[in-house]
């Protein structure tokens, strides 16, 4: 007997949501996601799947475990309700602001360190780095944001960091 669509759905949103949670909360700006884990112990075998075929989690360490791709973790933290929460909110704005100071009264583009931007805002690494890899700012805000220099470790701001999109 088949799975009904909607169970498929609450599944497939649920588990997202558990691997953005995981990932927002890592000390590190990559997490490692285990189906064997007891965290994921009733996902069903399909989820997994029609995760990876969505490309918001990649197969890694020879296919047993999974990592979050930052177009999964934004779309999790969506379903997370994060877009609305203030809290979090305030944690972006942080972030932004910290980047926006990088650049500001410069012609050109600005360097920041991530090491350095996660000990200036107090976030813990994993959250810094997926605000950064999923392009956050750009999708939830229609600005300008920052993406890797030099993958988890030189973030490139450019000079119209933060501005509306035209």
């Amino acid at each position: 007997m088949s799975i009904a669509i909607e169970e498929r759905r609450q599944d497939f949103e649920s588990t997202l949501k558990l691997c953005a949670q995981q990932a927002s909360e890592s000390a590190v700006g990559f997490v490692v996601i285990d189906p064997q884990h007891k965290r994921y112990k009733d996902v069903l075998p399909t989820t997994w799947t029609d995760l990876e075929s969505r490309h918001y989690l990649v197969r890694i360490l020879n296919n047993r475990v999974f990592g979050i791709t930052g177009q999964g973790w934004l779309i999790g933290t969506h379903l997370l309700g994060e877009k609305e929460n203030p809290e979090f909110q305030k944690k972006l704005g942080s972030v932004f602001a910290y980047l926006k100071n990088e650049v500001a009264g410069r012609q050109g583009e600005g360097f920041v360190g991530f090491a350095n931007l996660c000990s200036a805002t107090g976030l813990c690494s994993g959250l810094v780095h997926f605000i950064i890899e999923s392009n956050l700012i750009e999708i939830w805000h229609n600005r300008y944001g920052a993406r890797w220099h030099s993958k988890d470790q030189l973030i490139l701001v450019p000079a119209n960091f933060g501005l509306s999109k035209l």
